[in-house]
């Protein structure tokens, strides 16, 4: 019996220890919470990857836009009946082992479309609200919070819309979200990745991202949660053969980054060190990144770029 015991006190109190951040991570001594992460955006929020993992997450919940009602988590999460994987699964995942809380994912996001397409009043961003006051009137109390992951900007990139007149739309969409519910907290915006068929395409959506990050800084409910697309390529297994989309594993080191930046902007945690290596963040706003003060959980470490890239040519027979 005490040995039985011993073993019971060892499982409860090391549930952490085997966690890939470095801290105990998920069940944390409050009550569980229910947040629902709107995600918003264009096709690499949707989800744009052939190699699906159809794979549940028990932990997550998935609101069915079409059929307005909840159902399993799992790829595809996109509403537009294409097969593709996404981010949302392992976001959901790694939010729960970080925080024991349970995510709710409403994916309202359409590939190929500019942001004079999305913003408040047009078809598309009616249907996105329909879908949340549906999800709300579900839902109920049971929510403790509703936020947008917002991932976007190829195109408007590449159609070269004035930052300014983007990023008002951008902050019109999050006002009038507040509007809709009150349970509505903070819009985490994605940094655009890079196009990387057209040397042209790519300058731009570096130059689109970078302005995009940097004018967040002006609002409060605005935050940045993930900056690492432009280092995404097919030589390192994080992007699909069109130059464009994530691959299975860049959608999921996305999904787990995101979770885990969003676990730390709730702690209060300083995020920029887990945004950003040094260099990149020197290079990104010209000062050395700040130490993280209380500390904060770090992302995961990319996949094995050498191993994703030999099964890629293995599986297409190279």
């Amino acid at each position: 019996m005490k040995y039985a015991l011993y073993v019971a006190i060892f499982f409860l109190c090391g549930c952490g220890l085997g966690s890939a951040y470095g801290e105990s991570s998920a069940l944390e001594l409050s009550e569980p919470e229910t947040h629902l992460f709107v995600i918003y955006g264009q096709s690499n929020g949707a989800g744009g990857t052939r190699d699906v993992d159809t794979t549940p997450v028990l932990s997550g919940e998935l609101w069915d836009v079409l059929n307005g009602n909840p159902a399993v988590l799992k790829d595809p999460t996109r509403y537009d009946g294409l097969h593709r994987g996404s981010a949302w699964p392992a976001f959901a995942e790694e939010y729960n082992q970080l925080s024991g809380n349970k995510a709710i994912i409403l994916n309202a996001s359409i590939g190929a479309t500019a942001m004079h397409d999305m913003k408040v009043g047009t078809v598309n961003y009616n249907l996105l609200v329909e879908w949340l006051q549906d999800a709300l009137a579900h839902y109920g109390n049971n929510i403790q919070s509703v936020s947008m992951i917002f991932v976007h900007g190829e195109l408007d990139s590449s159609l070269q819309t004035p930052y300014d007149i983007y990023f008002k739309d951008l902050t019109e969409i999050s006002d009038h979200l507040k509007s809709v519910t009150g349970k509505y907290t903070v819009t985490y915006v994605h940094r655009v990745g890079v196009n990387l068929s057209s040397i042209w395409a790519s300058s731009l959506m570096k130059k689109f991202g970078h302005e995009i990050i940097e004018r967040t800084k002006l609002r409060e409910d605005l935050k940045p949660v993930f900056v690492k697309a432009p280092t995404f390529d097919f030589e390192n297994g994080l992007q699909e053969p069109d130059f464009i989309h994530y691959s299975r594993a860049g959608y999921s080191m996305m999904g787990r980054e995101i979770a885990a930046n969003i676990y730390n902007y709730q702690r209060g945690c300083d995020v920029a060190p887990n945004l950003y290596s040094e260099s990149a963040y020197i290079s990104e706003f010209g000062v050395v990144p700040p130490p993280s003060d209380p500390p904060c959980v770090a992302p995961p470490s990319p996949p094995n770029a050498a191993i994703n890239v030999i099964l890629l040519h293995y599986l297409q027979g190279r």
